[in-house]
């Protein structure tokens, strides 16, 4: 019998602690376009670095495009992504922080200045680091 309530005790803790995890799937949501996002981030630096010239990855409040810099018009173009499309988005229950991250043709970001480049999704940040344009 003692065997019995203990069990339920602590199924009862971990209840407490986990159930309110399987339906808080902003949690999950946010961390898929972490990964989408950085994932982006290194693709348009190595666009960047196999065609020699700055790309950027512009991330607006609901969605994220690739462009790179036309030098002969002097402007930036909108480039189709691996998938084909223009434009990919994401939940709208996201919050993210509205940005541009630019690479150069070593890969570095530009500006390549102190301190590193953040990105806020929601309770993450995304960090492209000085010099290496890594992003994690």
């Amino acid at each position: 019998m003692i065997e019995l309530i203990v069990v339920i005790v602590l199924i009862g803790i971990i209840s407490v602690f986990m159930v309110p995890r399987f339906f808080a799937s902003n949690v999950f949501a946010e961390r898929r376009v972490v990964d989408e996002i950085v994932t982006a981030l290194r693709y348009t630096q190595q666009l960047a670095m196999n065609r020699g010239e700055n790309h950027r990855l512009q991330i607006n409040a609901n969605n994220y495009a690739y462009q790179r810099f036309n030098t002969a018009t002097g402007n930036w173009e909108t480039i189709r992504n691996p998938d084909g499309n223009t434009v990919n988005s994401y939940p709208t229950s996201i919050v993210l922080t509205a940005t541009t991250a630019t690479f150069d043709q070593l890969g570095q970001p530009v500006p390549n200045t102190d301190p590193a480049q953040t990105i806020d999704v929601g309770a993450q940040v995304i960090t492209i680091e000085v010099d290496t344009g890594y992003a994690h």
